[in-house]
């Protein structure tokens, strides 16, 4: 959910500009670019970010900012990890800056909450079936994909006026009524079709790629189910 720079304070938007920096720095240090060493590997990886930057721009109005749209990053999550994740999705965004549709200077705010927010929770959650839930198929789709989507995508969407709250009163009456009966129902909407289109990607490519899905491994998943 892309913040203008206007639901932004001068202070908020350098401290999130300094933290992306910080995070994006501590990303590329550990990233696994040997992971990238086959030509198959990268070029899927830059195909995704181009699904990413086309999927970014068919944004939902509401009629009110932030913008609404498609996060994907539980999907980015999944096939390459959490660092390439976050790197890719970052690479969408600067796609989206250069276009125009996101102003740069709140280019370090709208990375943290489209970009390593989603990431970090997606590889959580996914770290936390691995211990504590079966291995299997269908905990793996639904569980980690499935419903994975639908909370990294509420949880950005709380953050984002969260971080929108903290800068200006979001919350003042033409705001607030236009906030619970416009964005809050298209928050919902959208929650089940992030579910359904990250679930469904993550299928198709468990059952016909899965060497390109970093996260998957047939012996665990599926041997002996």
């Amino acid at each position: 959910m892309f913040v203008p720079p206007e639901l932004l304070g001068t202070g908020l938007t350098w401290a999130g500009n300094l933290l992306f920096a910080l995070l994006l720095a501590w990303t590329l240090r550990f990233a696994p670019w040997r992971a990238l060493s086959q030509p198959e590997r990268h070029n899927v990886l830059f195909g995704f970010c181009v699904v990413m930057l086309l999927l970014w721009t068919l944004r939902a109005g509401t009629g009110l900012d932030p913008r609404v749209h498609i996060l994907g990053a539980t999907t980015f999550t999944l096939m390459f990890g959490r660092h390439l994740a976050a790197l890719g999705l970052t690479l969408a965004l600067l796609g989206m800056a250069i276009s125009g549709a996101v102003e740069w200077s709140t280019f370090g705010v709208n990375a943290l909450l489209n970009a390593f927010l989603p990431v970090w929770f997606a590889d959580r959650l996914w770290r936390v079936s691995e211990r504590y839930l079966p291995n299997h198929f269908f905990v793996y789709i639904f569980v980690v994909s499935f419903l994975g989507a639908a909370l990294a995508f509420a949880l950005t969407a709380v953050a984002t006026f969260g971080v929108v709250s903290v800068a200006t009163d979001a919350w003042g009456a033409g705001a607030g009524a236009l906030f619970s009966d416009q964005f809050v129902p298209m928050v919902l909407l959208l929650m089940f079709g992030e579910a359904w289109l990250n679930g469904m990607a993550m299928t198709i490519f468990v059952v016909m790629r899965p060497a390109w899905v970093a996260t998957f491994d047939d012996q665990r998943y599926l041997a002996g189910k």
